[in-house]
């Protein structure tokens, strides 16, 4: 049977989350902290659909990286089979390279702005 129809994978939830991510060419997730992490180190281009209730911090960061050019966005009440199959069709989807970097070696220095606070508070 020939096909042009790409491939998909559905996860509803994995506590590895990554190892999908990483092997994924687009990601179509939530907008939580820890995948939104995941997707910018990885490099994927990915479609937002942030929960918004009972807080909306994930439509905050989805926004966010949309307004950078990071990544798409589309709100849950806006959310059809029509709005994914779209994204899933452009050939311009944002990745996040081409926006601006976003530096995600904050732990790498948690110890340097520790000496600094410590240092200030001592003075």
């Amino acid at each position: 049977m020939t096909s042009d129809r790409r491939r998909f994978n559905l996860v509803q939830f994995s506590p590895e989350a990554d190892i999908w991510i990483e092997a994924a060419d687009r990601v179509i997730a939530m907008a939580g902290y820890n995948t939104a992490c995941s997707i910018l180190s990885f490099g994927k281009p990915a479609l937002l659909v942030p929960r918004v209730q009972p807080r909306r911090e994930q439509l905050i960061r989805a926004s966010r990286l949309r307004d950078l050019g990071i990544a798409d966005l589309v709100h849950p009440d806006q959310l059809t089979p029509g709005a994914i199959e779209q994204w899933t069709r452009r050939v311009d989807v944002p990745h996040p390279s081409s926006g601006p970097p976003i530096d995600l070696e904050g732990l790498s220095r948690v110890r340097q702005l520790a000496i600094q606070l410590v240092g200030k508070s001592n003075r």
